[in-house]
């Protein structure tokens, strides 16, 4: 994820991670959401997503909410997977 390209959803998942103690390998983001999700539909990505891409409905993506441990900024976040 690049902060560039989403600032407040990239500090906000910052927030999130550090509140858990948790720091993810990343890599880069594809500049398109499509082909972020057919690398996740083929397996060879997860993804760290505002809860709104639920609307997207793909074969072989599944999206989980997660729960924020009370850090946030009126952004809820999920994980497609």
């Amino acid at each position: 994820m690049e902060r560039s390209r989403q600032p407040a959803f990239f500090d906000h998942c910052k927030r999130v991670f550090a509140a858990h103690g948790f720091t993810p390998r990343t890599v880069k983001e594809p500049l398109d959401h499509h082909v972020l999700l057919a690398s996740v539909a083929f397996g060879r990505a997860a993804a760290l997503l505002p809860a709104s891409f639920k609307a997207i409905k793909r074969d072989g993506v599944s999206y989980k909410t997660l729960k924020e441990g009370g850090v946030g900024c009126g952004r809820r976040l999920g994980a497609a997977h």
